[in-house]
C-alpha cells in the first residue's frame, strides 16, 4: 500500500448501509476566498451505484465519488497510478472525504469537507 492507502482503509467501515443516491443529488455552492464554487452532484452515468461531483461545471473537474461509509463518499482515484497523474500521492487522505449532512427531517442540507486544512460545511441546495 502506498502512503495514505493504509489509513484510508483502516478508517473505512465496510459493509455499512448506504442511503439512496437520490438523497445526495443536487447542486450546492460555497464562497471560498471570494470565489463562488458550484458543486453539481449526480448519479454516475457509467455506474448507477455511484455519484459524480462536477466542480464549477468544468469537465476536467469531474470526480467519481465512491461510498466510504454511510453518508460519506470519497473521490480519490482508484489506482495508485491515477493518483500520481493527478499529483495527489502526498496529500492527506481525509481531504478527499465528503460527508453529506442531514437536518432533523432526514433531508440532506449540506456537504462537509476539508479545504485548506479546515473543516468546512457547504450549505444550500439550489
Amino acid at each position: 500500500m502506498k502512503n495514505f492507502e493504509l489509513p484510508l482503509e483502516e478508517n473505512r467501515a465496510p459493509g455499512t448501509t448506504r442511503p439512496p443516491l437520490n438523497d445526495s443529488v443536487g447542486c450546492l455552492y460555497i464562497i471560498d476566498h471570494l470565489d463562488l464554487v458550484y458543486l453539481d452532484i449526480a448519479v454516475d452515468t457509467n455506474d448507477a451505484s455511484e455519484l459524480k461531483m462536477l466542480v464549477n461545471k468544468q469537465p476536467d473537474r469531474d470526480w467519481e465519488m465512491w461510498c466510504y461509509y454511510f453518508d460519506t463518499c470519497c473521490h480519490i482515484p482508484g489506482s495508485y497510478e491515477a493518483r500520481l497523474v493527478e499529483g495527489i500521492d502526498r496529500i492527506l487522505w481525509s481531504y478527499f472525504l465528503r460527508s453529506f449532512r442531514r437536518y432533523s427531517a432526514g433531508k440532506i442540507d449540506g456537504l462537509c469537507c476539508k479545504l485548506d486544512g479546515l473543516e468546512m460545511v457547504i450549505f444550500r441546495r439550489i
